[in-house]
Protein backbone atom coordinates (compact mmCIF):
# COMPACT_ATOMS: atom_id res chain seq x y z
CA UNK A 1 0.00 0.00 0.00
CA UNK A 2 2.93 2.47 0.91
CA UNK A 3 4.24 1.65 -2.99
CA UNK A 4 1.00 2.12 -4.41
CA UNK A 5 0.47 5.68 -2.05
CA UNK A 6 4.19 6.85 -3.31
CA UNK A 7 3.63 5.80 -7.26
CA UNK A 8 0.28 7.98 -6.90
CA UNK A 9 2.53 10.77 -5.53
CA UNK A 10 5.32 10.67 -8.01
CA UNK A 11 2.62 10.66 -10.83
CA UNK A 12 0.43 13.60 -9.29
CA UNK A 13 3.86 15.25 -9.16
CA UNK A 14 4.54 14.46 -12.82
CA UNK A 15 1.06 16.11 -13.50
CA UNK A 16 1.76 19.21 -11.67
CA UNK A 17 5.14 19.71 -13.28
CA UNK A 18 3.43 19.47 -17.17
CA UNK A 19 5.63 20.45 -20.03
CA UNK A 20 6.63 24.22 -19.34
CA UNK A 21 9.46 26.54 -20.19
CA UNK A 22 12.53 25.47 -18.14
CA UNK A 23 15.66 28.25 -19.05
CA UNK A 24 18.30 27.76 -16.10
CA UNK A 25 19.12 23.74 -15.73
CA UNK A 26 22.31 22.54 -13.38
CA UNK A 27 24.46 21.08 -15.28
CA UNK A 28 28.30 20.59 -15.76
CA UNK A 29 28.29 20.47 -19.98
CA UNK A 30 27.36 24.01 -21.59
CA UNK A 31 24.09 23.49 -23.14
CA UNK A 32 22.61 26.45 -25.06
CA UNK A 33 19.42 27.68 -23.94
CA UNK A 34 16.34 27.89 -26.70
CA UNK A 35 12.86 29.10 -26.28
CA UNK A 36 9.94 28.46 -28.38
CA UNK A 37 8.79 31.30 -28.65
CA UNK A 38 5.31 30.85 -30.04
CA UNK A 39 3.07 32.97 -27.83
CA UNK A 40 2.62 36.77 -28.96
CA UNK A 41 2.06 39.15 -26.63
CA UNK A 42 1.62 43.21 -25.86
CA UNK A 43 -0.60 46.03 -27.32
CA UNK A 44 -1.05 48.20 -29.88
CA UNK A 45 0.53 51.66 -27.89
CA UNK A 46 3.55 49.14 -26.50
CA UNK A 47 4.20 46.68 -29.51
CA UNK A 48 4.35 42.98 -29.24
CA UNK A 49 6.83 40.76 -28.15
CA UNK A 50 7.22 36.49 -28.80
CA UNK A 51 7.69 34.44 -25.64
CA UNK A 52 7.35 31.18 -24.67
CA UNK A 53 3.71 29.35 -24.62
CA UNK A 54 4.01 28.89 -21.12
CA UNK A 55 5.09 32.27 -19.55
CA UNK A 56 1.98 33.80 -18.15
CA UNK A 57 0.91 37.60 -17.03
CA UNK A 58 2.71 39.17 -14.51
CA UNK A 59 1.88 41.78 -11.84
CA UNK A 60 5.03 43.18 -9.99
CA UNK A 61 4.85 44.08 -6.51
CA UNK A 62 5.91 47.70 -5.98
CA UNK A 63 6.08 50.30 -8.47
CA UNK A 64 3.40 50.67 -11.21
CA UNK A 65 3.20 52.06 -14.64
CA UNK A 66 0.05 52.52 -16.24
CA UNK A 67 2.15 51.95 -19.33
CA UNK A 68 3.89 48.74 -18.10
CA UNK A 69 3.04 45.07 -18.79
CA UNK A 70 4.84 42.30 -18.23
CA UNK A 71 5.00 38.40 -18.55
CA UNK A 72 6.69 35.56 -16.50
CA UNK A 73 7.51 32.24 -16.03
CA UNK A 74 5.38 30.11 -14.07
CA UNK A 75 7.82 30.18 -11.40
CA UNK A 76 8.05 33.70 -11.68
CA UNK A 77 11.83 33.50 -12.19
CA UNK A 78 12.07 34.76 -15.48
CA UNK A 79 10.31 38.18 -16.30
CA UNK A 80 9.73 39.68 -19.29
CA UNK A 81 8.78 43.92 -19.41
CA UNK A 82 7.20 45.97 -21.89
CA UNK A 83 7.32 49.61 -20.91
CA UNK A 84 6.95 52.91 -23.55
CA UNK A 85 8.10 56.35 -21.86
CA UNK A 86 7.87 59.98 -22.67
CA UNK A 87 11.24 61.71 -24.24
CA UNK A 88 13.37 63.35 -21.18
CA UNK A 89 12.52 66.62 -20.85
CA UNK A 90 14.05 69.88 -19.68
CA UNK A 91 17.48 68.87 -20.86
CA UNK A 92 17.59 70.67 -24.34
CA UNK A 93 20.25 72.62 -23.00
CA UNK A 94 22.26 69.98 -21.47
CA UNK A 95 25.99 70.14 -22.50
CA UNK A 96 26.27 66.43 -22.53
CA UNK A 97 22.65 64.49 -22.50
CA UNK A 98 21.50 67.31 -24.87
CA UNK A 99 23.63 65.60 -28.04
CA UNK A 100 22.72 62.09 -27.32
CA UNK A 101 19.98 60.04 -28.81
CA UNK A 102 16.75 59.77 -26.54
CA UNK A 103 17.10 56.60 -25.03
CA UNK A 104 20.56 57.53 -22.81
CA UNK A 105 19.29 59.75 -20.31
CA UNK A 106 16.63 56.66 -19.37
CA UNK A 107 19.32 53.90 -19.50
CA UNK A 108 21.99 56.27 -17.71
CA UNK A 109 19.06 57.06 -14.90
CA UNK A 110 18.74 53.00 -14.18
CA UNK A 111 21.88 52.35 -14.71
CA UNK A 112 22.49 55.03 -11.33
CA UNK A 113 19.42 53.52 -9.70
CA UNK A 114 20.46 50.21 -9.92
CA UNK A 115 24.20 51.16 -8.88
CA UNK A 116 22.14 51.72 -5.62
CA UNK A 117 21.04 48.13 -5.17
CA UNK A 118 23.09 45.88 -2.96
CA UNK A 119 23.07 42.65 -4.57
CA UNK A 120 24.64 44.24 -8.06
CA UNK A 121 27.48 42.89 -9.12
CA UNK A 122 27.92 44.34 -12.33
CA UNK A 123 26.60 47.06 -14.64
CA UNK A 124 27.42 47.37 -18.25
CA UNK A 125 25.75 50.19 -21.10
CA UNK A 126 26.55 49.91 -24.57
CA UNK A 127 25.21 50.44 -27.63
CA UNK A 128 22.51 47.48 -28.74
CA UNK A 129 24.24 45.76 -31.93
CA UNK A 130 22.30 43.01 -33.64
CA UNK A 131 19.07 43.98 -33.37
CA UNK A 132 16.58 44.91 -36.05
CA UNK A 133 16.53 48.24 -37.93
CA UNK A 134 12.82 49.33 -36.44
CA UNK A 135 15.14 50.10 -33.33
CA UNK A 136 16.61 53.67 -33.49
CA UNK A 137 19.58 54.62 -31.37
CA UNK A 138 19.25 51.65 -29.45
CA UNK A 139 21.31 51.16 -26.16
CA UNK A 140 21.39 48.55 -23.80
CA UNK A 141 22.14 47.85 -20.50
CA UNK A 142 22.73 44.89 -18.64
CA UNK A 143 22.99 44.60 -14.42
CA UNK A 144 24.37 41.25 -12.98
CA UNK A 145 22.80 40.55 -9.30
CA UNK A 146 24.35 37.69 -7.22
CA UNK A 147 21.46 34.96 -8.73
CA UNK A 148 19.85 36.96 -11.69
CA UNK A 149 20.72 39.11 -14.26
CA UNK A 150 18.28 41.88 -16.29
CA UNK A 151 18.66 43.28 -20.14
CA UNK A 152 17.40 46.07 -21.09
CA UNK A 153 17.43 47.45 -24.52
CA UNK A 154 15.84 51.36 -24.95
CA UNK A 155 14.91 52.48 -28.28
CA UNK A 156 12.73 55.00 -30.50
CA UNK A 157 10.81 54.38 -33.60
CA UNK A 158 10.78 56.27 -36.80
CA UNK A 159 7.00 56.29 -36.47
CA UNK A 160 7.11 57.47 -32.62
CA UNK A 161 10.34 58.99 -32.20
CA UNK A 162 8.75 61.25 -29.02
CA UNK A 163 8.88 58.00 -27.08
CA UNK A 164 11.24 55.89 -25.35
CA UNK A 165 10.52 52.22 -25.64
CA UNK A 166 11.61 50.04 -22.81
CA UNK A 167 12.04 46.16 -22.98
CA UNK A 168 13.51 43.79 -20.47
CA UNK A 169 14.59 40.71 -20.19
CA UNK A 170 15.58 39.06 -16.20
CA UNK A 171 16.57 35.91 -15.53
CA UNK A 172 19.78 33.19 -14.56
CA UNK A 173 22.51 34.69 -16.23
CA UNK A 174 22.89 31.25 -18.57
CA UNK A 175 20.11 32.21 -19.93
CA UNK A 176 20.75 35.91 -21.05
CA UNK A 177 21.52 35.24 -24.82
CA UNK A 178 18.39 32.66 -25.59
CA UNK A 179 16.34 35.85 -23.31
CA UNK A 180 17.63 38.20 -25.83
CA UNK A 181 15.83 36.58 -28.48
CA UNK A 182 12.56 37.73 -26.73
CA UNK A 183 14.08 41.62 -26.86
CA UNK A 184 14.80 40.92 -30.65
CA UNK A 185 11.28 39.70 -31.09
CA UNK A 186 9.44 43.40 -30.89
CA UNK A 187 7.30 44.52 -33.41
CA UNK A 188 4.71 47.79 -33.62
CA UNK A 189 1.90 45.60 -34.25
Amino acid sequence: MKRFLTFLCLLASLVVLAPQTILAEESSSSQTTTLDLSQKVGSDSLGYVMIPSDFVKFTELGEHSPTQLQWSSKDAFTVVTLNKLPAYQGIENHPVFSKLPKPYPYATDHMATFATIPSHEKLTLSAAKNYPSSYKDAVGVEVQFQEKSLRLVYFTTESDPDSVYYLAVEGAPQDMDALEEILKSWTPK
